[in-house]
């Protein structure tokens, strides 16, 4: 039963295979078929029928070649399906999204060229090509830096103090902030003072504390701040921040800055020696006049995108 339901799909395929044939030629073909099984059967009994029929060919191979013999057109074969498509399709998948990306970061770096881009004289820097901007501080009205570009401040508060620093138990001055700009001096009577205006809306803090030998201004509570410091001779001051503009007047007293983003000027004391480490990663820094003898005050700035300058 089982080979007369193959034998009899066989036909069925073969018959399909011929298409729009006419029914007559169509009838002959198909007998020709069973004739030549039949004929198979009587000449090896013990042949089954799928052998038999894989001897005969295809079904439409088959259609085609008696179409062929009676001078009828041929039925296309229909194609073989592609192997392993879902490979294939991840395969385009991932040369496609590759090629967005490859495309985009072009795009991206062209745009953006040069990525970072320093400017003394116009007191700029530029980072991906001005989508970060870090600018001077206007001269007419206070303004801070801030990673959308100058931020103008309308309205601020003032923040204002002084302290007397004992060298016998402070040895050192800390001022970390976030945005600010400072102008810093010096004094010879062991007095710290500051004198600044602060964004309006700055959170509260502290004045300057006391702890561990070390006095710190904290003004990283600030959205912006710009100041008058005036320093002890002699004693180490440390100020780090994220975006800032620092000028210093004649240090005398060994200083350590450290800038994410931004610009120092320093005027030297021609009375005075210094040992300078400047350390620019992207931007530029003037020479100084630098030496290792004892008495040289030391000076470290280290600035990650910015500049340093001679006053």
């Amino acid at each position: 039963m089982i080979a007369d339901l193959r034998l009899e799909s066989y036909l069925n395929a073969v018959d399909k295979a011929l298409g729009d044939t006419p029914i007559s030629q169509r009838a002959e073909i198909i007998t020709e078929v069973k004739k030549q099984i039949s004929l198979a059967q009587d000449k090896d009994p013990s042949a089954t029928t799928d052998q038999i029929l894989g001897s005969l060919g295809q079904p439409e191979s088959l259609a085609n070649q008696f179409l062929r013999e009676r001078g009828l057109r041929s039925v296309p074969l229909p194609s073989k399906p592609s192997r392993g498509p879902i490979i294939k399709w991840l395969v385009i998948g991932f040369l496609g999204t590759a090629g967005i990306f490859t495309l985009f970061v072009t795009v991206l770096i062209f745009k953006f060229l040069p990525l970072i881009e320093v400017s003394e004289k116009g007191g700029h820097i530029k980072v991906f090509g001005g989508t970060i901007d870090f600018n001077d501080f206007d001269k007419d009205g206070f303004s801070t830096w801030n990673k959308k570009g100058m931020f103008k401040l309308g309205r601020y508060h003032s923040i204002e103090g002084a302290r007397l620093v004992d060298p016998r138990v402070v040895d050192k001055i800390f001022i970390p902030f976030s945005n600010g700009e400072f102008e810093i001096t010096y004094n010879h009577l062991k007095k710290f003072s500051w004198d600044c205006k602060a964004a309006e809306g700055s959170d509260a803090f502290s004045m300057a504390t006391e702890q561990d030998r070390i006095l710190t201004l904290n003004l990283k509570k600030t959205k912006g701040v710009k100041c008058e410091l005036s320093l002890p001779a002699e004693t180490l001051v440390v100020i780090s921040g994220t975006n800032g503009g620092l000028e210093i007047e004649n240090p005398q007293g060994p200083v350590d800055i450290q800038l994410e983003n931004g610009s120092v000027v320093v005027e030297p004391d021609l009375r005075k020696a210094y040992n300078f480490e400047i350390k620019v990663l992207n931007g530029n820094a003037d020479s100084f006049d630098s030496t290792n003898a004892t008495n040289a005050i030391k000076i470290k700035i280290d600035i990650k995108n910015g500049y340093v300058q001679k006053g």
